[in-house]
């Protein structure tokens, strides 16, 4: 019942929400968090806890272009694995109205800027992370904000033969 239990967005609120607070820089606080919609767990947990320290932070909830179910009821296939699952998560569906913005992102755009991480930093990542970064650098310049958090949560070794090959 990961979609459904509230365990997890405790979990991220008191775990990994805390875990990044700790190790931001010192009077660093987020101005905004950016994260995919698997089970919604982690915005809604994270954002919780980024909240808790400035309640001006945002929280903005990522979904593929292509099958943009939550912000606009359309289910397909896309090409950014862990996220848009084709169903809105109970999670999200009871904790919606703490989402500043539900933003989506092209797989086709995800999967080049996956690629460009590689080649460009060496960071071997997975399409779902090179959608989190186009999703919060759109964000920053929107809003003209200074501290992001994104989520870089897969490695590129299970999508070599998807993409690399």
């Amino acid at each position: 019942q990961q979609f459904d239990n509230e365990w997890n967005v405790d979990e991220n609120r008191e775990w990994l929400g805390q875990e990044i607070l700790a190790q931001l820089p010192a009077g660093v606080l987020p101005d905004a968090v950016v994260g995919g919609v698997g089970t919604g767990g982690t915005i809604i947990g994270v954002g919780q806890a980024f909240k808790a320290v400035n309640p001006a932070c945002k929280m903005v909830a990522l979904e593929p272009s292509e099958s943009c179910t939550i912000l606009c009821g359309e289910i397909a296939k896309h090409l950014i694995e862990g996220i848009a699952d084709g169903f809105v998560p109970g999670i999200i569906q009871r904790h919606r109205d703490l989402l500043d913005e539900i933003v989506s992102v092209d797989s086709k755009d995800a999967v080049q800027e996956m690629r460009r991480l590689a080649r460009e930093h060496g960071i071997f990542i997975g399409p779902s992370s090179g959608a989190h970064l186009i999703a919060a650098r759109a964000l920053r310049e929107r809003h003209q904000i200074e501290h992001v958090v994104t989520f870089f949560c897969d490695e590129g070794e299970k999508y070599i033969s998807d993409f690399w090959l």
